[in-house]
């Protein structure tokens, strides 16, 4: 009886691999449930997104704008969150745990707006019965369930928004047999809390051992997790709006809730194959801590130190600020005495004298002194002089990435703004969030368009389609979209105002396509500028500002819909927004102008001196030394990232196409 089990055990798993016969060999039991985790869960986030300005309106019964603003806020917290559970995992639980801990409050949100969901109110009251202060008690507890679900919900989205990609890369390189025997094999992590890969043979005899093909695997890993995200994406755009038609707004979020529940369960059920990270013990080769808490502190001490003492936009230049200069070349063994002086510079030497009361004298022996909000007590002893040179290359990016907010800002009204106001046109059977799904699919059949025919087509006449250039027009597009939607609406108000006749929803198909043009020159373009002008180090760091770009420009569209455009006209506020993104056009302009320059001096100065600047050490193939001059060569650029959050991973080699770029922050 044993010899037959045994037979029979053998039987299931060959039934099992030939399953996965016609698969690439990464893609083992593991990682497809990482995959169909992703599909499921944004699903759900898109799912629930879609309708969301509409519940706000017509069943919590706010106003149009404040339904604007309050979505507005959401998408900011869904932006700002990745930021906890990228340090959560990193210092603490590890990827696994906090994807989980993180799902489960995710669920726990959309069960309480589903709950709340289903509950009678006083605006979709159909009960007659129903009097009108249970109605309003009613409206009430469905008020308090959205917010305290969209709360738990972002939290959620966001803390596993930095864990899934990377975590499923992490399991590229073992093999079925592996998981076959309960990943007994796995790796395992040194004292540092690295990976210790052991070699593995896959299926079709692959060797997981060769770095080389396990970096292609990883790759390829992306290209079906990016699919993953469009599939879920554009399913629950399209079937969410037709289920809140058919049967409610309750009905409509249970979808998403039971795709999520199906998302964690598929998760959890191969937990005993996953390869595991350890939390909270990574360190350079100095022995300092390499978190991207860490990353965080170091830079935003440099940041505020040098908008404090110097122009910010010095740093596009690579100059810095006398004092910072000193604190530079400060011995760190505390030989020299170092104090700040009454005006906050940084001075050497004794204090002595009338400015000794005024003064604040700078330990360097103290270890255990925390951090106290200044640069000059903590930064040579606490950081490697690498982490700080990190930081500082960043700094070089700052000033454009900080230009961005007002882009999303706009581009994020499409979800709310656009949405309310195909509620008020002829639909044509369609749900009015229904539009959404042309974004994404607009999406990827006109990236390949500007990739291989419009960006080398200008190329070919001479014209330097450099990134920032390419910014630039992104903008002007953003503009005339806000532009065409303002007088949009106002022949809709004229209308109403006359005859009544509703406008076909299909007259907003210019708008959305123009400002899906725009999202590619602005959004894979600064991308793409983002990764070659920094080292391999930084790229994980980078994506992360460049999350908070997007919910810096949510939270600045949530200001503006609560109080400026709270009594103005729908169609004067979109040509606000089109101002707006003029002005920001300016500022940006003059930004890339000084980039330019500073770029062309600091690559005279290199080749002069033979030096190697900071934008060199970075694993990217550039055409010219200068990121801002001339474009990446898309076909050998090495666009690698460490995926802290959420959407690339580190790799010494390989190509990132301009369709993945765009899913690593739209998607997601």
């Amino acid at each position: 009886q044993g010899s037959a089990g045994g037979i029979m055990a053998i039987d299931r798993q060959s039934q099992r691999n030939s399953c996965f016969r016609h698969l690439p060999p990464f893609l083992t039991p593991s990682v497809l449930a990482i995959l169909l985790t992703e599909c499921a869960e944004r699903f759900s986030y898109f799912g629930f997104r879609a309708i969301l300005v509409l519940y706000l309106h017509m069943v919590l019964g706010f106003d149009e704008t404040t339904s604007v603003a309050l979505f507005a806020y959401v998408s900011c917290a869904a932006y700002l969150t990745p930021i906890i559970g990228a340090i959560v995992a990193d210092a603490y639980l590890g990827r696994y745990t906090t994807i989980l801990v993180f799902g489960l409050s995710y669920f726990v949100g959309l069960c309480i707006m589903t709950f709340g969901a289903y509950l009678p109110g006083k605006v979709d009251n159909n009960d007659s019965n129903l009097d009108e202060s249970d109605a309003d008690a009613g409206l009430f507890l469905k008020k308090l369930c959205t917010l305290i679900g969209l709360s738990l919900a972002c939290i959620g989205t966001g803390g596993i928004k930095p864990c899934v990609s990377a975590f499923g890369a992490d399991q590229v390189g073992v093999s079925a047999n592996d998981e076959a025997h309960g990943g007994s094999t796995k790796p395992q992590c040194d004292d540092r809390g690295e990976m210790v890969h052991l070699e593995a043979v896959g299926k079709g005899g692959q060797d997981y051992g060769k770095k080389d093909n396990q970096q292609d695997d990883v790759r390829a890993f992306f290209s079906y997790f990016y699919s993953c995200i469009n599939v879920g994406a554009v399913l629950s755009i399209a079937i969410v709006p037709i289920i809140r038609g058919q049967y409610g707004f309750g009905a409509a979020f249970l979808a998403p809730t039971i795709f999520l529940c199906f998302a964690i369960t598929v998760f959890v059920s191969k937990r005993k194959t996953y390869k595991m990270h350890k939390p909270g013990s990574g360190s350079d080769e100095g022995g300092h801590d390499s978190s991207l808490y860490t990353t965080f502190v170091v830079y935003f001490l440099l940041l505020r130190e040098n908008v404090r003492t110097i122009d910010i936009f010095a740093c596009c230049s690579g100059r810095q600020g006398k004092d910072h200069q000193k604190l530079k070349n400060i011995p760190a063994n505390g030989d020299q005495p170092v104090y700040i002086d009454q005006a906050g510079s940084l001075r050497e030497g004794n204090v002595s004298g009338p400015t000794e009361s005024d003064a604040t004298a700078i330990s360097w022996d103290d270890s255990d002194a925390p951090l106290n909000g200044s640069i000059h007590n903590t930064l040579r002893q606490r950081f490697s002089a690498q982490q700080i040179e990190d930081a500082e290359t960043v700094l070089h990016i700052t000033p454009v990435l900080s230009l961005l907010p007002v882009f999303w800002m706009l581009y994020d009204q499409q979800g709310s703004v656009w949405t309310l106001q195909a509620t008020r046109m002829e639909l044509h059977g369609l749900q009015p969030e229904q539009l959404n799904v042309v974004n994404p699919i607009e999406i990827i059949l006109l990236i390949p368009l500007f990739e291989r025919i419009i960006y080398p087509g200008l190329e070919a006449r001479r014209w330097k389609v450099t990134h920032l250039r390419r910014m630039a027009a992104g903008m002007v597009l953003t503009a005339i979209s806000f532009s065409i939607s303002g007088a949009l609406e106002s022949e809709m108000q004229r209308r109403e105002a006359t005859s009544g006749e509703k406008i076909s929803v299909f007259w907003q198909l210019p708008q959305i396509t123009i400002l899906a043009c725009g999202e590619i020159l602005v959004s894979v373009t600064g991308l793409e500028f983002s990764y070659a002008c920094s080292p391999g180090r930084m790229k994980a760091f980078l994506m992360s500002l460049y999350l908070l770009t997007t919910a810096a420009g949510d939270f600045l569209g949530g200001l503006l819909y609560s109080s400026v455009f709270k009594t103005l006209n729908r169609a004067s506020a979109m040509h606000v927004c089109a101002i707006l993104m003029v002005l920001n056009l300016v500022v940006f302009s003059r930004v890339a102008k000084w980039w330019e320059a500073a770029k062309n001096a600091e690559v005279t100065s290199t080749d002069s001196g033979h030096a190697t600047t900071p934008f060199e050490q970075g694993d990217t193939d550039v055409t010219s030394h200068s990121c801002g001059m001339q474009t990446v060569d898309r076909t050998k650029s090495a666009m690698s990232s460490q995926s802290l959050l959420g959407d690339c991973v580190e790799l010494n080699g390989g190509g990132r196409n301009a369709v993945e770029l765009t899913m690593l922050r739209k998607i997601t």
